[in-house]
């Protein structure tokens, strides 16, 4: 596993995991972009990114999945953050990964209107 964050809250993360003693031998601990091309190398697996990949700069998610190639996402986003339409956004993210089979829907019963998860998966 990789789990990639800010410093500080790689630490937090860390220290819940041990306090609920999870193993977190198998947990790559990154801060960087740098540091996560360097430890995923040419693995593929399960990208989870509830919120977080929907809340930085189109710029930051370029560099982000020109890194990662994942086979499987469970993405959670809201409608915009800081001037984005993450719909068109992940809409056209979708459109661009063909080899992937997407399903795109509203999380109901989840507070604030807009809230959705972008599921997918690698096509036989």
């Amino acid at each position: 596993y990789i789990s990639i964050d800010f410093p500080e809250f790689l630490l937090l993360q860390e220290f819940y995991l041990q306090l609920h003693n999870i193993d977190t031998s198998k947990i790559k601990f990154v801060s960087t972009l740098s540091d996560l091309k360097e430890k995923i190398g040419d693995k593929r697996g399960l990208l989870i990114a509830t919120w977080s990949i929907s809340e930085v700069s189109e710029g930051l998610r370029k560099k982000f999945f020109e890194i990662i190639n994942p086979t499987d996402y469970l993405i959670g986003y809201q409608r915009a953050v800081g001037g984005v339409d993450n719909n068109a956004y992940f809409r056209n993210f979708a459109n661009e990964h063909p080899d992937i089979a997407w399903k795109d829907f509203s999380i109901s019963g989840l507070t604030g209107a807009g809230n959705r998860y972008l599921l997918g998966s690698l096509k036989d």
